[in-house]
C-alpha cells in the first residue's frame, strides 16, 4: 500500500487537489457518488453530431473551467466511463504514474477524437498530469478571480465553442 493522503469530506481538497498523483482526488470523489463529469460528458458525447452541425465544425473546442486533473477531457477523448476511471484510480501504482498512466490512456483514446479540450485551473500539478495523459490539448494555470486571462487563454477562448464547469461552484455554494 502506498502512503496517500486521506480526506474526510468532499470539500477537504487542500491536501489532495494539486498533487502529482491523482489517486487521492479520485478516491475521495467516488464514495460521495460524484458523477457530474459523467453526466455532462455523456450529454456532450450523445449530442456531438448536432453540436458539430450547429457550430459548423468537425471538432468541437471546449474549455473546462476548474478542470483539476482533467476528468471531463478523459471522458470526452477516451473510450471509458466515469466508473472505469474511478476503478483505474483505485489501483496502487507499481511504477511512476507519469510512465504508466499516459500509456494506459493512449490505448483507450477515442478515434477520431471530435473534441479539442482546454483546461483552466490554479492547480498546476493537476493540469500537467491531465495534459501528459492526453485529457487536455491545452492547459492554462490561471486564477481568473484575481487577474485577466493570459493572451494564450484569450486566443483559445476566441475559438471556443462550449465552456463548462462541473464542480467548482459547489465549493463556493455549499457550506462546509
Amino acid at each position: 500500500m502506498t502512503n496517500l493522503p486521506e480526506i474526510e469530506t468532499y470539500t477537504d481538497f487542500e491536501r489532495i487537489y494539486n498533487l502529482e498523483d491523482p489517486r487521492p482526488y479520485f478516491r475521495a470523489l467516488r464514495p460521495v457518488d460524484y458523477r457530474m463529469p459523467g453526466v455532462t460528458c455523456d450529454y456532450l458525447l450523445r449530442h456531438q453530431a448536432t453540436l458539430r452541425r450547429h457550430f459548423g465544425k468537425e471538432k468541437l473546442r471546449v474549455l473546462d473551467l476548474a478542470c483539476g486533473f482533467g476528468t471531463n477531457g478523459a471522458l470526452l477523448k477516451h473510450d471509458l466511463s466515469l466508473a472505469e476511471l474511478y476503478e483505474f484510480y483505485e489501483r496502487d501504482a507499481k511504477e511512476p504514474i507519469l510512465e504508466a498512466d499516459p500509456a494506459f490512456f493512449a490505448a483507450r483514446r477515442a478515434q477520431p477524437s471530435t473534441f479539442e479540450v482546454g483546461g483552466i485551473d490554479i492547480a498546476e500539478n493537476a493540469l500537467d498530469y491531465g495534459k501528459a495523459c492526453g485529457f487536455m490539448d491545452e492547459i492554462f494555470a490561471e486564477n481568473l478571480i484575481g487577474s485577466m486571462p493570459s493572451e494564450g487563454l484569450s486566443d483559445f477562448l476566441a475559438e471556443t465553442d462550449i465552456i463548462f464547469e462541473v464542480g467548482a461552484l459547489l465549493d463556493i455554494l455549499l457550506p462546509v
